[in-house]
């Protein structure tokens, strides 16, 4: 059973991902959950993604795996972030 916090950020989440374009939703394969602390207004929950079309890009420039799973091979547009 989960607990009312762990609900209200699924909830959050969920409706932060449905914003996401549909191209970008039809081919993130990967997604990153980051909570950074130090900004001002308080802790802010930062979502990234990578999709398959950068993979295809990046995967001629490393290895498959970095291109695939080093989050510096991502997507640099801003993430989702939801305070």
């Amino acid at each position: 059973m989960r607990t009312q916090l762990e609900n209200q950020l699924l909830s959050i989440v969920t409706e932060a991902l449905r914003k996401l374009a549909v191209q970008a939703r039809s081919s993130a394969y990967a997604l990153s959950f980051f909570i950074d602390p130090e900004m001002q207004d308080g802790p802010v929950l930062c979502i990234s993604y990578n999709t398959e079309e950068n993979f295809a890009e990046m995967k001629t420039r490393t290895s498959y795996n970095e291109a695939r799973w080093n989050f510096a091979f991502w997507l640099l547009e801003p993430s989702i972030q939801i305070s």
